[in-house]
């Protein structure tokens, strides 16, 4: 059995992956969004999207701070995407069986509790709470990295 300093960081390691994970969806979404207001500033201009905007057809006001907000949403992304890297979650993951991956992605990532889970599962709490200790013991049989 892992030691427990391990341990608590290894369920540190998984909530920032979460929240990352959730992050960069919600970037994902806002860069959507974006891209569908500068494709609307390019219509109303009369010009085709991509296309350049010359002198002679000025840029509609807002492009401009629409695509620097863009290119700071798409640094935002890069970086938490380079974290997630850096936390090498995603190989650790794959040790886990179904059922284990299924436990720690709803304790770790969406934040639910046991008894929640163990409702959801038609499980008790304490094979709830049986599967995901046997989880993390297995992810760090694989190995621990940290963000630097």
């Amino acid at each position: 059995m892992a030691d427990k300093e391990a341990i608590e960081q290894l369920k540190r390691d998984l909530r920032t992956y979460g929240y990352y994970k959730g992050r960069i969806r919600e970037v994902e979404s806002e860069l959507y969004n974006l891209s569908q207001q500068i494709k609307d500033c390019y219509k109303a201009s009369g010009i085709s999207y991509g296309e350049p905007m010359s002198s002679s057809n000025p840029k509609h006001p807002r492009v401009t701070s629409l695509i620097n907000e863009e290119a700071d949403l798409l640094l935002e992304r890069k970086r938490y995407i380079d974290d997630i890297g850096r936390l090498g979650i995603d190989e650790k993951l794959k040790v886990l069986n179904d059922v284990q991956l299924k436990i720690v992605q709803a304790i770790y990532f969406d934040g639910l509790s046991y008894r929640f889970i163990a409702s959801q599962m038609n499980y008790s709490v304490r094979t709830i709470q049986y599967y995901n200790d046997k989880g993390l013991n297995e992810i760090l049989k694989y190995g621990t990295r940290t963000i630097d």
